[in-house]
């Protein structure tokens, strides 16, 4: 049990960086927009926790009289967006104590199907020139005309946005065939990285049952959402047809990423991955060295009518080394509440034109599973997965 007083010993940052955790929970349950209406909630999540904050002046910027009376005591006047960048300017960490992870994983409870997410891998030669998006936009047009799908075209359709993909694995592939992704993601502006990272760790299977029942959340604070997805994709080895993939998603912000670690490592980041049964001391690194350059535009969204609408990308991938494109996509996503109030009327629309858009314009597709798989494929060794 941690100490009960502020006298037993000093707040360490790790310990404010819980505070700000137990403040995003009360954020969550909608119980205020600042940190002073949050205050009863944070002092019953853990009052040990907020007395050692408070008594940081880092955190309250009380005097040390303030300090002395034992309570949170955040002004109304502050908002969470000051509180955080006083929290955010501590030196962060990754872990989460073990008292205090059960708290936090209050956060990221079971979660429903809130995404439907449908695609296409394309053919990369078709992408011989950046005007490529907007043809292959004309022909989803086509298609969208045909079965009354209303679409809209964004102001800066064809703007293209440059990331990095980078997959970490351990040399025998044990997370992927596990069903694991291990993906770093580096957002460019202007031809320079953007400070911070995206971490994505997922479980994706064609097993619902299993998919949903995985555990995501971490052992981390930031920022960071749990979400869960079905994934709608062609045949292996048809036109016109589709299939579904599960993905428990853990996504994660940070400007401190480290991947070149030992599998121990990553699990006491992220649990769910401690099912995986190899070495805990293996290493991981990048997979097939290959670092992916993703060129994207987000050239619209579709409406399929009762509230049912989603947003569109176009992306190409290439390896950055050989400046040789490996394959495109294009996948259109809708969010929604609750899986099982989707019109079916909305449904179906939306899956006959997946169906269609593989054979009114064939020359664009390419079969296979997903884009995750190609850059597991192209080592020298075949790698047995679920996708």
């Amino acid at each position: 049990m941690p100490p009960e007083t502020f006298e037993d010993y000093r707040p360490s940052r790790r310990q404010i960086l819980e505070a700000e955790a137990v403040t995003c929970i009360a954020h969550d349950l909608g119980i205020g927009h600042n940190h002073h209406d949050c205050e009863s909630v944070l002092a019953a999540k853990n009052s040990a926790l907020l007395r050692r904050c408070h008594n940081d002046p880092r955190v309250s910027g009380s005097t040390s009289a303030e300090r002395s009376s034992g309570g949170v005591d955040f002004s109304r006047d502050q908002t969470e967006a000051e509180v955080s960048k006083i929290l955010t300017a501590c030196e962060p960490t990754w872990l989460l104590p073990a008292h205090f992870q059960s708290t936090f994983a209050a956060r990221f409870p079971m979660q429903d199907i809130h995404y439907r997410e449908y695609k296409i891998l394309l053919r990369p030669q078709q992408f011989y020139a950046p005007k490529r998006f907007e043809d292959y936009w004309g022909e989803i047009k086509n298609v969208a005309k045909k079965h009354g799908v209303g679409v809209t075209t964004n102001e800066n359709a064809f703007k293209r946005m440059v990331r990095e993909v980078l997959f970490y694995d351990t040399p025998d592939y044990d997370l992927y065939r596990n069903s694991f992704i291990l993906r770093k993601r580096t957002f460019y502006d202007d031809g320079w990285p953007r400070p911070e990272h995206e971490l994505a760790v997922k479980f994706r299977s064609p097993d619902r049952e299993r998919c949903i029942g995985m555990d995501m959340a971490p052992r981390m604070v930031g920022e960071v959402e749990v979400k869960f997805k079905e994934e709608i994709l062609p045949l292996k080895d048809a036109l016109g047809g589709m299939r579904s993939l599960y993905s428990h998603n853990c996504i994660v912000i940070s400007p401190g990423v480290v991947l070149n670690q030992g599998l121990r490592d990553i699990a006491a980041v992220f649990p769910a991955m401690s099912c995986v049964d190899v070495d805990g001391d293996t290493r991981i690194d990048l997979v097939n060295n290959i670092a992916v350059e993703e060129i994207q535009v987000d050239p619209g969204h579709f409406d399929f009518g009762h509230g049912y609408e989603a947003k569109a990308t176009i992306a190409i991938w290439r390896n950055r080394a050989s400046e040789t494109s490996l394959v495109g996509e294009f996948a259109f996503q809708a969010k929604f509440q609750h899986y099982d109030e989707i019109h079916q009327k909305a449904k179906r629309l939306s899956e006959e034109f997946f169906r269609d858009l593989q054979t009114l314009a064939p020359e664009w597709v390419q079969l296979g599973t997903t884009k995750t798989a190609m850059v597991y494929g192209i080592g020298a060794r075949q790698v047995a997965h679920s996708e």
